[in-house]
């Protein structure tokens, strides 16, 4: 039989009393912020793409946003591609698209550790080879102890990929998907915290012939740090391993400033 789950004693992390109830440390805060609080920051991310043979390099910014009312947080973020280096075959020719993608979301927090809410996302919004991404998220936070936290989320969604060819008119594709992210975290100080994150994406081609195959499962791994300057600004660094239907490495650097009611 398999072995039982070991028991988890929920327990209450301490905080350092914040502007609007934020605190300091990365596994005392909530899911969502305080009402009234504003979030900007943005992420450079360093990737390469490596599908089959080959292998590319890009250099993208990520800004987003966040900002809190009463009952719901409100989110935009968007994808900016600055640089790409070509490797692989000879002559062959890669361009960089500049908008990468965009996308928005909500989320209403049930309790400071339970929230639900709905992402949408454009995918290279600019080109004839566009992504619509929209999906439903349920998380949750728990405290394993004073320094130390997991996150748990689940989602699910659906997809449709739209392909523009000239002259022959366009070609469709649609998606299901669902999946799961877990995050670890654990404070090392006051002000310096790791966090260690895993997901799994189960993709469902639709409207395939019967031989075909249809299911996709895409995972990402990836471990960060992040240390608060103070209680309105921090700073990341993490580095990930996606795995799907070829590898993809990103280094991440990150700074994220907020404003507290």
């Amino acid at each position: 039989p398999p072995p039982s789950p070991a028991a988890v004693t929920t327990v209450t992390a301490p905080a350092e009393p914040a502007s609007g109830g934020y605190p300091v440390e990365l596994v005392a805060r909530p899911l969502i912020l305080p009402d009234g609080a504003v979030e900007g920051g943005a992420n450079l991310v360093w990737q390469r793409v490596s599908p089959g043979n080959e292998s590319f390099s890009f250099v993208t910014a990520v800004p987003h946003v966040r900002f809190a009312a009463p009952g719901v947080e409100l989110m935009g973020q968007a994808s900016i591609g600055l640089y790409q280096t070509e490797q692989g075959s000879p002559g062959m020719t890669v361009e960089i698209e500049r908008l990468q993608s965009i996308g928005a979301g909500l989320r209403h927090g049930i309790s400071p550790d339970a929230a639900i809410g709905a992402v949408f996302e454009i995918r290279l919004p600019a080109t004839d080879f566009k992504s619509y991404n929209g999906r439903a998220v349920a998380a949750m936070k728990r405290h394993l102890g004073a320094r130390s936290a997991f996150e748990l989320s689940g989602f699910a969604g659906a997809s449709r990929t739209t392909t523009a060819i000239p002259g022959l008119g366009s070609y469709e594709q649609d998606q299901l998907l669902g999946g799961c992210e877990l995050r670890l975290q654990a404070q090392l100080s006051p002000i310096v915290a790791a966090e260690a994150r895993t997901s799994v994406t189960l993709r469902k081609l639709l409207d395939q012939p019967p031989e075909a195959d249809t299911t996709f499962v895409a995972q990402d791994h990836g471990v960060r740090l992040v240390a608060a300057v103070n209680r309105d600004v921090d700073l990341t660094a993490g580095f990930d391993v996606v795995e799907s239907q070829f590898r993809v490495v990103l280094f991440t650097v990150g700074v994220v400033a907020r404003r507290l009611p």
